[in-house]
């Protein structure tokens, strides 16, 4: 949430709530986080290591290339870090029926 002062308040603090707000840190806004919990939170569904990132919105191209961007940006983070906390190791989608133009699979397909 962007204020009226120009500092931004993330509510909640997994771990995108948290990577949004180093990054806004990073472009030197001033970011207050707030959460009920320890961060990260013990039982937050963010805090597990099966966590997954994709390209695929269908015919969304804005999605898309947010995610293109984000891509980037994940592995910028693990050569800053010199460590690797984001691993790429792909995922295989699987339709019931033929791909048809308007469907899911199909858009994301054809913007892929």
């Amino acid at each position: 949430m962007d204020r009226s002062d120009g500092s931004v308040l993330v509510v909640a603090g997994g771990v995108f709530g948290l990577t949004a707000a180093i990054e806004l840190r990073r472009r030197r806004r001033a970011v207050s986080l707030i959460d009920p919990g320890p961060l990260p939170h013990p039982l937050a569904s963010s805090t597990d290591i099966s966590k997954m990132i994709r390209m695929d919105y269908g015919s969304d191209e804005l999605y898309t290339r947010m995610m293109e961007e984000a891509f980037v940006g994940w592995r910028a983070w693990n050569d800053e870090w010199g460590e690797s906390l984001y691993h790429e190791t792909g995922f295989l989608i699987l339709a019931g029926e033929s791909m048809q133009p308007g469907g899911f699979e199909h858009d994301s397909f054809v913007l892929l």
